[in-house]
C-alpha cells in the first residue's frame, strides 16, 4: 500500500517553471529529449505515492512496467501495488487518440491522465497533410477543453518533433503550463496536485 504522506517539492530548476499550487488543474506540458519517458515515470510513482490512480494513454512503448517498478522500489514503495495501481490505454491511430480524449473528458480519470508522446500519430506517413493539420486541430480543441474543465492532464513530448515541426510548436503555444525535464522537480510532485 502506497504512503498516504507526499514528501515535500524540491525544484532543481526555477520556480516559474512549476504551476501555481492555488491554481487548478489544467494541462501540463512535459519536455525533454530521450529521458522524458522517465520523467513520466517519476510522475507516475509521485501520483501514486500522493494516493492517486494516473491513467496513462500511450502512443508506442513508452510505458515501461519495469521502469515503474524500479522507480517505485528506488522511493521504497511496494513496486506491485504501484504496478496496480497505474492503468494504461493504447492508442495506435489519431482516430483512437482522439476517441480516447473524449471519452476521458466526459468520464474524467480521478487519478490524472499521462497522455505519453502523441504527435508522433501526426507524423505517421500515412496521414496526409491535410488531414493531419485537421486532426491536430482537434487534438488542440480537445486539450483547451481540458482547460476550461481543469481535468488533469499531463501531455509528455519529446524535443525536437521530428515529425511534422510546426504541429509540435503549435501544440506547444496552446499548452501555457510547460516543465522541461531538466527542470522538473526531483521528486514527489504530481503536477495537478493541490498542495
Amino acid at each position: 500500500m502506497a504512503p498516504s504522506h507526499t514528501q515535500p517539492l524540491v525544484s532543481i530548476g526555477p520556480a516559474k517553471a512549476l504551476p501555481a499550487p492555488d491554481r487548478r488543474p489544467a494541462p501540463v506540458l512535459l519536455t525533454g529529449g530521450q529521458g522524458v519517458a522517465s520523467a513520466a515515470h517519476r510522475v507516475m510513482v509521485a501520483a501514486v505515492q500522493a494516493g492517486q490512480s494516473p491513467l496513462v494513454v500511450s502512443t508506442g512503448m513508452d510505458f515501461d512496467p519495469y521502469r515503474l517498478a524500479a522507480l517505485a522500489r528506488e522511493r521504497g514503495m511496494d513496486a506491485q501495488a504501484v504496478l496496480s495501481a497505474v492503468r494504461v490505454m493504447r492508442v495506435m491511430s489519431v482516430d483512437q487518440l482522439l476517441e480516447a480524449l473524449r471519452q476521458l473528458y466526459a468520464r474524467p480519470s480521478p487519478g490524472g491522465v499521462l497522455l505519453m508522446r502523441p504527435q508522433r500519430l501526426f507524423g505517421d506517413p500515412d496521414l496526409n497533410e491535410a488531414d493531419a493539420q485537421f486532426f491536430h486541430q482537434r487534438f488542440l480543441r480537445a486539450i483547451r477543453f481540458y482547460e476550461r474543465a481543469g481535468l488533469p492532464l499531463m501531455v509528455v513530448e519529446r524535443t525536437p518533433c521530428r515529425q511534422r515541426p510546426p504541429l509540435f510548436e503549435r501544440m506547444r503555444r496552446a499548452i501555457p503550463q510547460q516543465i522541461p525535464i531538466d527542470q522538473l522537480p526531483i521528486s514527489g510532485y504530481v503536477p495537478w496536485e493541490k498542495r
